[in-house]
Order: C-alpha cells, then structure tokens, then sequence
C-alpha cells in the first residue's frame, strides 16, 4: 500500500499543542470539515455525491443497499449541552456508489470514509455501519472478480 503525500509542515506549534511537531498532509480525507483549509486535498471522491442528511432523513428505498440502519443523527460538541441528537422516523439505506472512488477503478472507501456530508456521518460512523460496509465493498468486489 502507498501513501500519496500532498503536504508537510515541516514546523508547527499548534497540531499538537504544547509540542513541537511535523504535519504530514496525505489525500483520501472525506470528513469535509466546514474549518478544514485541506479540502482540495481530497482524492477519488470528487465526482461522487455525498449521502446527506436529507437522504437519512427521506428514508428513500434504494437496489441493493450497502446497510439498514436507524442509528440518530449524533453530533457532538466539545460545549456542555452543545449535542444534538436527531432521531430517525425511517430507516436509510445507503448505496454502493459512496463507497466507490471516481478517479481509480478498483478503490472503494469504507467505514468512516464514507462520502457523506457533516450530518449523515455523524449517523454512519458507528461500527455496525462501518462493519457492513467492510461486508458491501467485499461482496462488490467477489461479484467483479467472479465476472472476470
């Protein structure tokens, strides 16, 4: 495995505070950060339209959905009572193709790489979630390699 690096901060005093340290910029990172000043660095997901909070919230029946899930929209905040909780009236599937890198034809993004704005991976990034998605990208590629 290769790790593509697309920046380095040879100094900084404030990635690990109290410390001196080094940064190393690598591509792949599809959190999408509203603060994030990185964004451009982000490798193979470009062209692929991320899940929403509105496709969690729809509750749209999609062909062969990677998961099942019902799991609330948990954002977090470092604030006292700054966390919201959304709960779901309907279960969400969520398609193959947001775990499918546009720019490489046999590279899949699984788990907490998710292509998914802020909100609906703040719902997918809990283990059962990331757990099927490991399950759906393994199935996707047994079926490609048995159509070879």
């Amino acid at each position: 495995m290769t790790v593509k690096i697309y920046g380095m901060q040879k100094t900084t005093l404030v990635d690990y505070p109290g410390r001196v340290a080094t940064t190393l910029f690598t591509g792949g990172c599809n959190f999408r950060c509203p603060y994030c000043h990185n964004g451009d660095l982000i490798v193979g997901l470009n062209d692929i339209k991320p899940y929403t909070k509105d496709d969690i919230l729809s509750g749209n029946v999609i062909e062969d959905p990677v998961l099942h899930a019902d799991y609330p929209i948990d954002i977090h905040s470092y604030k006292k009572d700054a966390s919201t909780l959304q709960h779901v009236t309907v279960d969400y599937e969520l398609p193959i193709e947001c775990l499918r890198a546009s720019d490489y034809d046999n590279l899949y993004i699984a788990g907490r790489n998710v292509s998914a704005d802020f909100s609906a991976q703040a719902a997918l990034r809990i283990q059962t979630s990331c757990f099927s998605m490991g399950e759906a990208v393994a199935r996707d590629i047994k079926r490609l390699v048995s159509s070879l």
